[in-house]
């Protein structure tokens, strides 16, 4: 499967250029295909290019840079990479968090 995302990630860069989102989704998918393969060394550097590019994209606190900082996170914990994943999903949470915030709204009581 990692494959298909390589040749689409290839022809995405080619098309759109490094800093499309399309070519950034593409980055995060292939990273993710690495990670389930068994290939952190491959995800993780991989994930902290589309974390980069993602956040100077659609900032910090977008949704796709939260899940693009966990999923570096999960890939640092296949890794061994304790300390780095729990620092990660920290920060995923503590951007989360506003955001959930603003999303979620009280029931009325009927």
């Amino acid at each position: 499967m990692a494959i298909l995302f390589e040749q689409t990630l290839e022809k995405r860069r080619k098309t759109l250029g490094d800093e499309h989102v399309e070519t950034i989704e593409t980055m995060n998918d292939l990273a993710v295909a690495y990670w389930k393969a068994g290939k952190a060394a491959k995800a993780i550097p991989l994930y902290e290019a589309t974390l980069v590019r993602v956040q100077a994209a659609l900032g910090e606190d977008h949704k796709d840079t939260i899940t693009i900082m966990d999923n570096l996170a999960v890939a640092h914990v296949a890794a061994g990479s304790q300390e780095k994943a729990i620092a990660l999903h920290q920060a995923a949470i503590a951007r989360s968090t506003p955001n959930w915030a603003k999303t979620i709204s009280p029931r009325s009581s009927r």
